[in-house]
């Protein structure tokens, strides 16, 4: 990096964004603060994003265009840099900021991260809270504030807390920590079953040296590619956008008590399970009971990890109430490692009797679903094998070591309809379970993230 001449650096990497890197370039041009640069690194874009940039006549940006798209050429040789590692070795900066070609800034966000830096001298790394817009198949924005958390290096190791767009560092932190992962990967920390991508890893590397601090305060806009119905002045007041149309409301008394009758079937329900012992969320069982009630398409509901049986409870309670398919429940009901004597969660039946299925049967009787589940005594792979029917929901709740819920997935996943559901339990609490969900997503697109609620995860496969 060259010499100090600027307070802020902001890099900014795209690749085919001439429809949207506009005005991500306007949030930063205005600044209330104008001692900045910004470095637009374009990774070999197909369309005219090279032409958006330099209609802007700004002597604050520099642009860089790479001669070979990173990615393309981490497919075909396993090699390629980073590009925000080209905006690094450029920084003229004091600090460091990063803004991607769909976000935005508010207006006032480097003067107010750089306020509350100078307040903490010693902090290496801040970082302040983001409105994520969201607009999902056209049908109107979905926005909230993401995330709010307070920094903790224990909550690091499990999940990244730390919008990209958010990140206010000094000079000095990219002097001893150094540049991004070449690609987006994970990345074996010490102690630590995985960090990724690369920006993750960058945080967490940070804050193994310097102080790391959260502005509790909203100076971002988080903006998917397909968002555009927003409309805030202190980011963007030349944007346009049609009046929104009117809310079409049912009448009230039906909405209340539509709200009223959800409540009481989910407070009947856990008063109904409340008995049957578990490591499952009510609420998350209460996800597994709608899926399995009104879940679309035809097939089968096969749940791996049954145990003690209250997650059997739940899906079964759903898919009887609405006359559907049986529950398929795998488990050979032996427990896991976690669960023998002495263990961190040992269970008193498996450890008085050897087998959690006689309990698991008398759990099923006691909520009256005994008639409306399969059990098959079996390891998941030993079922599977001779399993050939279509599923339309499959739960993943087995082992918790990474090649144990892999080997879950390598197993069913091929039978899932298109249209169906894959939830999976225990993300983003037990490491080695969320390495897995991350890179199957990565390695699955056909999978998408649809719902989120405690560790439970839900993805739909596309139709």
């Amino acid at each position: 990096m060259t010499d100090n001449t600027v307070a802020v650096s902001v890099i900014m990497p795209t690749y085919n964004r001439a429809d949207l890197i506009g005005r991500s370039i306007k949030s930063v041009l205005r600044q209330t603060m104008p001692d900045f640069e910004l470095i637009i690194i374009d990774d070999a874009s197909t369309d005219n994003t090279e032409e958006v940039v330099r209609s802007f006549e700004d002597d604050r940006i520099v642009f860089i265009r790479l001669e070979k798209n990173h990615l393309e050429t981490h497919k075909k040789t396993g090699q390629g840099d980073n590009p925000r590692n080209a905006g690094l070795r450029r920084a003229r900066g004091r600090y460091i900021g990063y803004l991607d070609s769909d976000d935005m800034y508010r207006m006032d966000f480097m003067e107010e991260m750089l306020r509350f830096m100078e307040q903490y001298p010693e902090v290496g790394l801040a970082y302040c809270d983001a409105i994520w817009h969201r607009n999902l198949d056209g049908k109107g924005e979905l926005a909230n504030c993401n995330l709010s958390i307070e920094f903790g290096p224990k909550i690091m190791t499990i999940r990244n807390i730390i919008r990209t767009p958010t990140v206010l560092h000094t000079r000095e932190v990219a002097e001893k920590i150094g540049f991004f992962a070449p690609i987006k990967t994970r990345v074996m920390h010490e102690g630590v079953p995985y960090v990724g991508p690369e920006d993750w890893d960058y945080w967490l590397r940070t804050s193994k040296l310097f102080p790391v601090k959260h502005h509790a305060m909203i100076l971002v806009h988080k903006i998917n590619e397909t968002s555009d119905y927003y409309n805030d002045p202190d980011f963007d007041p030349e944007f346009q956008t049609p009046e929104p149309p009117p809310i079409q409301a049912p009448p009230q008394s039906k909405d209340i008590f539509y709200k009223m009758s959800v409540a009481y079937e989910f407070v009947q329900l856990f008063e109904k399970l409340k008995h049957v012992e578990g490591w499952l969320n009510m609420t998350d069982g209460y996800v597994l009971h709608e899926l399995a009630r009104a879940g679309q398409g035809t097939g089968e509901i096969v749940e791996v990890g049954s145990f003690l049986g209250l997650s059997t409870c739940w899906l079964a309670l759903g898919s009887k109430t609405a006359g559907r398919e049986k529950v398929t429940a795998v488990d050979h009901f032996q427990g896991s490692a976690e669960h023998q004597k002495g263990a961190k969660a040992e269970c008193k039946v498996l450890v008085k009797q050897g087998t959690t299925y006689n309990q698991f049967l008398e759990n099923l009787r006691s909520v009256d679903v005994e008639d409306h589940v399969n059990p098959i005594v079996a390891s998941s792979t030993e079922a599977a094998q001779s399993w050939n029917k279509p599923i339309r929901l499959l739960f993943l709740d087995g082992g918790h070591e990474y090649e144990s819920v892999k080997a879950d997935w390598d197993a069913w996943a091929e039978y899932v309809i298109p249209g169906g559901y894959v939830a999976v339990h225990d993300v983003d609490s037990w490491p080695e379970v969320s390495q897995f969900y991350y890179e199957m997503l990565e390695q699955n697109p056909e999978f998408k993230p649809v719902m989120a609620v405690h560790s439970l995860r839900i993805v739909q496969k596309a139709k």
